[in-house]
Order: C-alpha cells, then structure tokens, then sequence
C-alpha cells in the first residue's frame, strides 16, 4: 500500500515539479511573447492583444488572450482582417522545459474574419504617353492567395495538432461589385496530427438563413504546400438548398502553396428546387416563375480559379435528362458552356396557362444579362405545349444580354425547320431578330397542336424574315416588320365550298357547307408593325384558277382577303371576300365583283347559253336573294 502511494505521489509530483521549473526557467512574459511571435510568423501578420492575457499552468499549460486584432494583408483595403473575442493556445509542457514553445492545441471563441477584394485601380492616363507605358510604370498586382491555401500554410508554421473554431463569422467583401457575402456562427473543428498525414475537418454554419454541414478528409495536406504537390481529398458540403460531395485528387499550383488549387475527380450535385437555390444564394438572377425545380449533376469534374468543367457528366432538370460536357465559370457574371446531348428537350414545366390571344405578360429583358452562355444542343425530341418535334440541333450564344439561336435543322410535322432567332436584351426595351422557313410540313396536325383548328391539310412551307422589339408576346407581334412568304400544295380546305363559291354556286353560299381542294396555293408578303399584306395571292382550287389580294392583321389575329377567280369560258364566275377572325372566318360574294361579271358578259348570264350557264345564272339570284332577302 505504502508502494501504491509512493507511485501516485511521483505522478502527482512531476508535472507540479515541471510546472515550477518551467515558471523559473522561462518566466510568463517570455512565453506570450513567443506565443504571439509564432502566432503572427504563423500568419505573416502581426497581431495586438487588446484585452488581458493570462497564464494558467494546471491542469494543462495554457495561454489566454481577449480582444486579439490581426493586421490585415496588403491585398486588403481594410487595416484588420481578423478580430478574436477568445484566443486559447494548449501549451506543449516538455518542450517548454527546452525553453521551446510547441502549441498543441488553438481554440478561437467568436472570431471575426473578413477578407476583402480591392477594386482594380483607375488607368492614370498621362498626356502624350501610351497606356502600355502605364502599364509598365504601374506596380505589381498584389494577388491574394486562395484563403484555404493561406490557413494550411499558416497552420504548418504553427504546428498545431488541433484547432477548433466557435461561433465565428467569415464575410466577404468584394470591391469590385460592392457585394458582401457572410458566413455565420461556424463551429468548426480540425484535426492535423501532422500535415504529412491525414488531416480531417468538420463543422457546420450558417448561410443567409440555412445552416450548412461541411466536412473534408485530405491525406496529405503538406504536399499542397509545394509546387504542383497532390494530396486524395474527400468532401461534402450539406444543406437543405443542395448537396455537393467530391471525391479526387487536389493539387497546388505551379507556383507552389500559395498558387491556385485544381480539385480533379468526381462529383455529385443535388439540388431539390433551383428556384429556392438561386433566392438563398447570393446570385441575383431573376428566375422565370415557372419551373427550375430539382437539377441533379454527376460526373467527372475539374475545377481550377473560379471555373469547374464537369466531362461525360449527367444532367437533369425537371423533366429534361441530359449528357455531355459543361463547364461553369464564376466571376462578375456567371457563364456556361458546352455540348449537351438531350432525350427529351420539354418547356412546358416553364409555360404559363394558354390563352386566347396573343400574352401580354411582360418579359423581364433583365434575365439574359445576369449570366453568359454559348451551347450546342442535339434533342432527341422537343415539346412545346402540344407541338411534337424530332430530332432538333442549335447552338445558343449569350452575350451581355444579347441571344443568338441558331436551329440547324429540326423535324418538324413530316417537314423540317431551321433558321435563326436573335434576342438583344441588352436595354430595357428587348428587340428581336428572326430569319427562318419550314419546309413541307403537314400543316393540319401542325395547326391543331399550335391551336389553330385542323380544317386545312397539305403540305406547306413558310418562310419569314423580320425584326420587332417590346417586352411582350403582344408587343413583339405587333411591331414585327418585314417579309415572309407560303406555299401549299395537295391540300384541302374543311367546312366550306370555296370552288362552289368562285363558280356562282347557290349551295355553296347558302349552307355555307363542303369542302374545297386545293391543288397549289402561293403568295409573297410584306409586313409593317404586324400587317401583313400580299398583292400576289395565286391558287388552284378544284378547277378554279383564283388570284387574291390582302392583308392579316396579326395583332387582332383577323384577315381581309379578296379572292378573284380567273374568267371561265362560258361562265360566270363570283369573286369571293373571306374576312373575320381567323377562328370564325366569313367568305361572301364581292357584290361589285359580281355586277362587273354581269356588264361585261351579260349573254352569258341573260341568254341562258348552253353548258349550264343559265343554271349558274339562278344561282346567283338564289344566292343573292338568300344572301340580302331580295
């Protein structure tokens, strides 16, 4: 028992022994001045203890400090970068009897970090001197180093084994764009034995609201201190607006610790509503208010100085489910580009409810200028409302505000379609640019999917070539000038006789009833603020040869269309006026037309000549008297 006792005693008495020793051979002052020293080596900055220090020696060695301010970095505008409520140093004790100071553990209570983007400085023009002289005469750039590197580097030179981090806050300042982002109450912990070794870090925050759970594994962060040194990395970062995890290498720059990173691996990318993402993030991008729910991306990815390229990658949005590469780059404007293979290409998820007319709901131009893009797409399919497309190719161009689509060829309705469609967003009014054609698509079923009824058929092509400009469907529309032109051939016009009609057939204008073939049909067209007005209407319908002059009012989705047949040998025939809403046209006889017909071929009405002239002759009284009760 006596042994036992002597045993604990001894225990007892040789850290008190040390602890003596150590305040005898190295007195208090000494050791915050090495502590500090090491701290602001550690940092490459100095640092001031405003409030008191003190030294506890049991039951660990420790030194704490309050209200500790680091002077910020020549990169900065501001003159502190760090400001610490608590700063708490663990003391190894048997380096201390060499009189050499090893910190074991750092704890930092509420620290305050800020690090700042300067503005890029204003050329200062001199007269007479170029500005490549300027530039020469300029000093040096000053270039931050990537904050991540910076701490491994300082944490090296400290040799701290353990760094645990409470509420704290990180904001930072961007100069260039006067943008602020924080991140709040951090609680953090980190873990290097030693930096050759695996180095493990873990915490969570808070983001504009949503607490962020992050966490890394690095098996050898003392190689990213050299030049081109990689170390295997594991992360993830967790939150309600997204998921991110990586698996791959990280390596430092050319330059060595203080160059960029490149992370080269792969990684996962969830996103439940890119709608919520983009209000929590501190992106201003102004989404449509439709669409952009859940986004999910997976692949090979390589990420270096603001920008990720993510190869032989999956994508998916909403209903759409893409491959290909993409790459995304950050800076003052987001961009994106790339080559995307789409399945099915679908904008309805992004559509508001159909209505009668043409939209007036305002087009934000604001949209296309919060980021760039330049994209080559292949989809397998497209849809739009009830429009079935084929196979679609276009490149898509966004530049400062200003969209250039590109449609290689599309399938369209049996037919196909290509042109190009330019939007310049780029000022508060959008202008618009379209030069495109379709050509022999089967325009029944092309027409009652757009919502335009089924009662014509063949095969038409159209092509048109205009500008316009407004923030609406109706606006564009409505200032829409320039040309375009259709053709038709082998088709048929439902619900109506019109060849009965041009050949003074009482039937047909009295039910009002048939059907009309038409063999071709052609007509040129000018358009001016949304009129359109053709003066060569050329059309075979059954056995008539018509010619038509006209306009649409595209606007008012009317038309007013005067049709005259081509005289017939030994018969009269009645020019047609075909007029109203083009959901609920009209076609009457040209009255004036028809007294022209009279006049100038009386025998043919009056005398009843053979061929069933005087039959047609009745008809037209028939239709008259149906038409106007006399």
């Amino acid at each position: 028992m006596k042994r036992l006792a002597s045993i604990v005693a001894v225990i007892v008495a040789v850290p008190i022994v040390a602890i003596a020793l150590v305040s005898l051979l190295l007195p208090a002052d000494v050791i915050k001045a090495q502590v500090l020293r090491q701290l602001g080596d550690a940092t490459g900055h100095k640092l001031t203890v405003k409030g008191p220090l003190s030294l506890q020696f049991f039951p660990t060695f420790k030194l704490a400090a309050s209200d500790v301010t680091i002077t910020g970095s020549p990169w900065a505008q501001s003159s502190a970068t760090v400001r610490i409520k608590e700063l708490d140093i663990a003391v190894k004790l048997l380096p201390l009897l060499s009189r050499r100071i090893e910190i074991e553990r750092l704890a930092l209570v509420a620290p305050a970090i800020v690090f700042e983007l300067a503005a890029p400085s204003p050329p200062n023009r001199r007269s007479g001197e170029s500005a490549a002289a300027d530039r020469a005469a300029a000093p040096a750039a000053v270039t931050a180093p990537p904050p991540a590197m910076a701490a491994l580097a300082a944490l090296s030179r400290l040799g701290a084994e353990y760094v645990a981090i409470a509420d704290g806050d990180i904001v930072v300042v961007d100069r260039r764009n006067d943008r602020r982002y924080e991140l709040q109450r951090i609680a953090a912990t980190l873990s290097a034995p030693h930096l050759g070794v695996s180095l493990a870090a873990e915490g969570d925050a808070m983001w504009r609201g949503q607490k962020i759970r992050f966490s890394m594994t690095l098996d050898h962060g003392g190689a990213l201190l050299r030049p081109a040194g990689k170390s295997h990395v594991v992360a993830a970062l967790q939150s309600a607006p997204l998921t991110v995890k990586f698996a791959g290498e990280v390596a430092s720059g050319e330059t060595g610790g203080l160059g960029a990173l490149v992370l080269d691996g792969n990684a996962d990318l969830a996103v439940p509503s890119v709608r919520d993402l983009a209000t929590w993030s501190a992106l201003d991008i102004d989404l449509p208010k439709r669409g952009f729910g859940a986004l999910a991306v997976s692949g090979a990815v390589r990420a270096v100085a603001g920008s990720a390229e993510f190869s032989n990658a999956t994508f998916s949005l909403d209903t759409t489910r893409a491959t290909g590469t993409v790459t995304l780059s950050a800076g003052n404007k987001p961009r994106i580009a790339g080559t995307l293979r789409i399945d099915r290409l679908d904008f309805n998820p992004y559509l508001g409810p159909s209505t009668p007319g043409w939209s007036t709901a305002t087009l934000d131009p604001r949209l296309l200028r919060q980021f760039d893009a330049e994209l080559t797409i292949d989809a397998s399919s497209v849809r739009y409302r009830q429009l079935q497309m084929g196979a679609a190719a276009a490149k898509l161009n966004l530049d400062d505000g200003k969209l250039r689509l590109s449609i290689g060829n599309v399938a369209l309705y049996r037919g196909s379609a290509k042109g190009t469609i330019g939007l310049d967003c780029s000022r508060d009014i959008a202008a618009m640019t379209v030069d495109g054609s379709i050509s022999a698509v089967d325009i029944g079923p092309l027409l009652r999917d757009a919502g335009g009824g089924s009662s014509i058929s063949g095969s038409a092509s159209f092509t048109l070539s205009g500008t316009a400009h407004g923030n609406s469907q109706r606006d564009l529309v409505s200032t829409l000038s320039g040309a375009s032109s259709f053709r038709l051939a082998h088709g048929s016009l439902g619900g109506i006789d019109l060849a009965g009609m041009l050949m003074n057939t009482a039937a047909a204008f009295a039910t009002g009833r048939g059907a009309t073939a038409i063999d071709r049909a052609s007509a040129s067209n000018t358009i001016r603020n949304g009129i359109m007005s053709s003066s060569n209407l050329v059309a075979t319908i059954g056995a008539v040869e018509a010619h038509g002059t006209g306009t649409v009012n595209l606007p008012q989705r009317t038309l007013n269309y005067h049709v005259e047949p081509k005289i017939m040998a030994g018969i009269v025939t009645v020019p047609v006026i075909v007029s109203g809403r083009w959901d609920h046209l009209s076609f009457q006889p040209d009255v004036a037309g028809i007294a022209k017909g009279i006049v100038t071929a009386p025998v043919k009405v009056i005398g009843g000549a053979a061929n069933g002239v005087g039959k047609v002759g009745q008809g037209i009284g028939g239709a008259l008297k149906s038409l106007f009760g006399n």
